[in-house]
């Protein structure tokens, strides 16, 4: 194992068994595994579908994987689910599941990646770091950045924690095992996301001052300018971003956008 990766092996049966209750699984769903180490899942799993997909990082352990699943049916990848591209290896329109124990480091841009691939799962079913588990799976009034843009994309809940003594090497923290459900949301049909997030991402520039004020410091504006923009979506302006739902955030946005020049929107946020 190397340590810099970051690699804590799951060992627990009774876990890996519910892991594997928590998700309908049909023979004629493609199952993707990310990060499946020493193959402690994948062996539970690999005669539960027709087709089987790994992404391995980790170099060593992807020839382990190679030299042990020597089947038609499992396709292995050695490389970085942080940029993989899903469209290569899956049949478009085939309904896929993607299951996988996350590496503490990279679990957000992971699961970022796949909520801005063409081709979405049907569901997802992640062991991740506890405390982002509870950041993901907030509910709208308890709003993080990260939970806020899960919210774009996708239904996130906690299924279950895990206590380290079940891995090995057992980390330092406790694990939660979550699912991740995309959806369509009509709210953001006609909007440009990448330019939306952006927008989010400046609500949430200091999430502990009021909007306003968090606001002001993403987008630089004068307060001024900005309690305007707060007040002309109805919205109190000492609220702080946590609270806002994402109606809110998406009115707050549209307001912005008209106030835009033609060539500032969409597409690119001005800034001072």
């Amino acid at each position: 194992m190397k340590k810099k990766l970051g690699q804590h092996f799951l060992k627990d049966e009774g876990i890996i068994n519910k892991i594997i209750d928590s998700f309908d699984l049909s023979y004629h769903d493609t199952l993707v595994e990310i990060g499946p180490g020493n193959g402690a899942l994948t062996d539970k799993l690999i005669n539960l579908v027709e087709k089987f997909i790994l992404i391995e990082y980790d170099e060593d352990l992807y020839k382990l994987l190679k030299s042990k699943y020597l089947f038609d049916s499992v396709d292995i990848h050695n490389a970085d689910a942080r940029i993989f591209d899903y469209s290569k290896v899956l049949d478009n329109g085939k309904p896929f599941i993607i299951v996988g124990n996350l590496p503490y480091y990279a679990s957000n841009p992971i699961i970022r990646n796949i909520l801005q691939s063409t081709h979405m799962p049907k569901k997802m079913i992640f062991m991740i770091q506890k405390e982002v588990a509870e950041q993901i799976c907030a509910k709208e009034g308890n709003f993080s950045f990260l939970s806020a843009y899960i919210n774009i994309f996708a239904d996130a809940k906690k299924l279950f924690d895990v206590n380290p003594i079940c891995f090995e090497p057992a980390p330092k923290v406790f694990s939660s095992v979550i699912e991740i459900t995309p959806k369509i949301d009509e709210m953001f049909i006609d909007v440009d996301i990448s330019n939306f997030i952006e927008f989010l991402t400046f609500g949430f520039k200091s999430p502990r001052k009021q909007i306003h004020n968090s606001l002001s410091d993403g987008l630089f504006l004068k307060l001024v300018e900005t309690k305007k923009i707060i007040k002309s979506a109805k919205l109190d302006t000492t609220r702080r971003p946590s609270t806002l739902k994402m109606g809110e955030w998406k009115n707050l946005y549209d307001i912005w956008i008209n106030l835009q020049s033609p060539r500032n929107a969409p597409g690119s946020i001005r800034r001072k």
